[in-house]
């Protein structure tokens, strides 16, 4: 799809992810057992014929590169395919809250003008939303509506939207109102996703305005903008969950384990890809027990585990009890230790006969190449 040009924005308020970000990309934080957050959003564009895409970083790029590579594994290595590792995570205002932040894409100004004539719009996702969406839907419908912009969004939305929340008041398929809700909001409101569709004159325009004006957010501006600009919305009906928060992270993690959204999400005809490694089968040993549980491969399990995701290479042994957890690459759990309603990031090892336990409102963070 040439007429199309995709951009994965980094998120500028990732702060509430903690121990996670600390030192990696938001892009690159580990999900689901093999997965980084970034795979969602790029499969969904590479699933939706998008071969022309833009990846904006942030200043912890070396993780980014690393993942994607040339971009081999979503098949955007060939010469008629483009992937671009982009400058990101130009730091706002001390209080200013973005959700799309267009100084990003003022850095990135060389990339957006030698984009080839016959591209007609820009296809704008978060690099930290879980989904797996055919974004061809959302292109159709902006272009049925004949509109300038279509803003995604989500109806009784489970999850909690930090900073800056969008709601979007629609009528026939229009947005009539954009509303930054500060208080809770009602059950069936319209929550925006953090994605979009947008012509490119009109995305051109805007940066070109944006360097005499100083306005960032490109939702401010369309909110400011609403009588001038036709803005369509478009119903994601699926599962999405924003990913911005270490509750947010853990309740994704969780729902991962519910059978209908791990089909929805990675067994579904839209693969979701990822980078490619190699390992052994998972080993069960005999006096191991595993209930509800997404095991990588690489991992040796000697213990129990329950309602938990553990990635490659992790070991559980014997004796050991792991419930409600996400356990990360090459961690290991001691003989007899428990850990309960925790994420334990890279290469943690908790000794034996150690006990540690979160809650599922506050579930245990432990940074990466702790020693327990």
């Amino acid at each position: 799809m040439r007429d199309v040009v995709g951009i994965i924005i980094n998120s500028p308020n990732q702060s509430n992810l903690g121990e996670l970000v600390n030192h990696r990309s938001i892009h690159t934080v580990p999900i689901g057992g093999k997965y980084r957050l970034i795979d969602f959003a790029l499969s969904n564009m590479v699933n939706s014929g998008i071969n022309n895409i833009g990846v904006i970083g942030s200043y912890l790029y070396r993780s980014l590169v690393d993942h994607l590579g040339s971009g081999e594994e979503w098949n955007l290595s060939a010469k008629s395919n483009d992937l671009a590792i982009l400058h990101g995570g130009r730091n706002v205002k001390i209080g200013e809250i973005t959700r799309i932040n267009l100084q990003d894409f003022i850095d990135n100004e060389a990339f957006f003008t030698k984009i080839n004539k016959e591209v007609e719009n820009f296809v704008i996702c978060g690099c930290n939303i879980i989904y797996n969406f055919d974004l061809t839907e959302a292109m159709d419908f902006h272009q049925k509506k004949d509109a300038d912009i279509t803003m995604v969004f989500k109806r009784d939305y489970q999850g909690q939207i930090l900073n800056k929340e969008v709601i979007l008041n629609t009528e026939c398929g229009m947005v009539k109102e954009i509303v930054y809700s500060a208080d809770k909001r009602k059950t069936d409101s319209n929550v925006f996703v953090d994605t979009l569709v947008i012509r490119k004159e009109i995305l051109l325009d805007i940066l070109q305005n944006v360097k005499m004006t100083g306005s960032i957010d490109l939702i401010d501006i369309i909110k400011d903008n609403l009588n001038a600009l036709k803005v369509a919305g478009y119903y994601l009906n699926g599962y999405v969950k924003i990913i911005n928060s270490i509750k947010s992270y853990f309740d994704c993690s969780m729902d991962m384990l519910n059978m209908e959204i791990q089909k929805e999400l990675l067994h579904s005809e839209r693969k979701i890809y990822t980078k490619a490694k190699d390992n052994h089968p998972a080993k069960y040993n005999l006096n191991s027990e595993v209930k509800n549980s997404l095991v990588a491969s690489g991992t040796n399990i000697k213990g129990q585990v329950e309602n938990s995701i553990i990635f490659r290479e992790a070991k559980i042994e014997e004796g050991a009890k792991v419930k409600n957890c996400v356990i990360m690459q090459q961690c290991i759990i001691g003989e007899n230790s428990m850990v309960v309603n925790a994420v334990l990031d890279k290469y943690v090892k908790i000794g034996n006969n150690k006990i540690l336990v979160g809650t599922v409102k506050e579930p245990l963070i432990i940074k990466k190449n702790s020693v327990i």
